[in-house]
């Protein structure tokens, strides 16, 4: 409900700038880069797996519970095309990274603790694996893949002098070990696939030849002692 009313408010601005007079109203964000593209295409794929799947009405609308269905992920969609046209520059979606990390700093001390405070009982279910206030597991793993990303993103990213950095390793340290223990299969494989993508293309594109030279070593070392122990 919010993002179709932040939709029809970014067309009611969007007209109101294109009338001013003002020569630095322009909204223009320049053109699609591939995160945009990458996006359009999917969900251009989940649009077309509707409308020749087995049934529309169940593809389209999808199961809001488990925020399913070609509806929940056009607003989501929508919400990033947003952020996309309303955000000028890197401080901003600095700010919404760190809220996102903090919102996760919280999410896996309710997890951790929800259990034993009195007027959390009923919304955070204790037991062998962690729910968080998300109430199921398997959700809050996937919910846990994203802020381990940004938190080491970040890290990396910041200045070295930023006050956020540590702070953005500890969120993404503290999300990767609740995430752990949610023990979801399902959810580390993905986790191990994003790793391992996400090497592969540091390998690719970084100039940095001292940084993949100790990735490249560090990398070899793991999958020596994972096909050892698998062994």
């Amino acid at each position: 409900a919010l993002v179709e009313i932040f939709i029809v408010l970014a067309i009611i601005y969007y007209f109101r700038r294109r009338s001013d007079v003002c020569p630095t109203s322009s909204l223009d964000v320049g053109h699609p880069n591939a995160l945009d593209w990458l996006i359009i295409a999917f969900l251009a794929t989940q649009i077309i797996s509707a409308i020749f799947g087995v049934n529309f009405n169940r593809s389209f609308w999808g199961d809001q519970s488990r925020a399913q269905g070609v509806f929940t992920w056009l607003h989501f969609g929508a919400f990033y095309f947003l952020l996309r046209y309303f955000f000028k520059g890197m401080g901003e979606w600095r700010k919404l990274t760190i809220w996102a990390l903090v919102i996760a700093v919280f999410s896996c001390l309710v997890a951790w603790i929800g259990p034993y405070i009195p007027f959390l009982k009923g919304a955070v279910v204790g037991g062998a694996r962690l729910s968080g206030i998300i109430g199921n597991p398997i959700f809050f793993a996937g919910y846990l893949i994203i802020p381990f990303f940004l938190g080491f993103s970040l890290f990396f990213a910041l200045d070295k002098n930023d006050k956020w950095r540590w702070f953005a390793l500890a969120s993404g340290v503290a999300s990767l070990i609740t995430l752990i223990f949610t023990q979801i299969r399902g959810a580390f494989l993905g986790l191990l696939a994003g790793i391992f993508l996400s090497v592969i293309f540091y390998l690719i594109f970084s100039r940095n030849k001292r940084a993949k030279i100790i990735l490249s070593a560090g990398c070899l070392v793991f999958l020596i002692l994972f096909f050892s122990l698998y062994i």
